[in-house]
């Protein structure tokens, strides 16, 4: 704290203000306090000033809202069940913010409010400012792509594959594989794992059809169904 009252030209007593938040202290003094501070590798001390102080930590998820549907909201619901059954509170940034016009991942770890991070989706925030996040003793959760340092959650798409085909083939004899029009690889790992348990059960690969759709939502969805079922005679 020495040296961060030193970097700011203020005294340890306003530092300590100055991470607490206090009303007494001037914005633009508590702005370069925490610079300062965040500079300096002091950003774990203002995690524990927050708990100290007895306010609920802040969980920051960064997440991708595409035009391509990418279902990050089921994740997101299910982020948010489990952050607010621990009681802490989950703040959710989009990924359009980076880059762009809104506040850069920098000047949100800045703000020294951020207790962990969750990334969703690749690439949602670059690796750089998420390795100085680990440097600063910030827990960092990554969904699908590895950061060395991080933990990370992968979910196995191929087997995910295969479970659909299987429960499919219970009641349906003719198939058709989905998937985006833009390469989406782990796409494309669960169509393999869906066509993998289809040959294995003896499925006809000609009653298994493929297509693709802009986009992965509801409308996309029964617009090719109409397509298909129109096109079914031709078979």
């Amino acid at each position: 704290m020495f040296d961060v009252a030193r970097a700011a030209g203020v005294s340890v007593a306003t530092v300590s203000r100055s991470l607490s938040d206090s009303p007494l202290i001037r914005a633009d003094t508590k702005r370069r306090v925490k610079k300062a501070a965040i500079r300096l590798r002091y950003a774990p001390k203002i995690a524990a000033i927050s708990l100290r102080g007895g306010r609920t930590p802040v969980i920051g998820v960064f997440s991708t809202f595409s035009a391509t549907g990418w279902p990050a909201q089921h994740i997101l619901w299910g982020l948010s069940e489990e952050i607010h059954r621990t009681r802490r509170h989950m703040v959710v940034y989009p990924s359009q913010s980076f880059p762009g016009p809104g506040r850069s991942f920098g000047q949100i770890l800045d703000q020294g409010i951020l207790g962990a991070i969750v990334v969703v989706g690749h690439p949602v925030v670059s690796a750089e400012p998420l390795k100085q996040a680990l440097e600063w003793g910030i827990p960092v959760v990554t969904l699908e792509y590895r950061l060395p340092g991080a933990h990370s959650v992968h979910v196995d798409n191929i087997t995910g594959g295969r479970l659909a085909a299987g429960r499919l083939a219970e009641s349906c004899s003719r198939f058709a594989v989905v998937g985006p029009k833009n390469k989406n690889p782990l796409a494309d790992l669960r169509s393999e794992g869906f066509l993998s348990e289809l040959a294995q059960r003896g499925f006809d690969p000609a009653l298994i059809r493929t297509a693709t759709v802009e986009r992965a939502d509801v409308e996309s969805g029964e617009a090719l169904g109409r397509r298909l079922e129109l096109t079914r005679g031709e078979d």
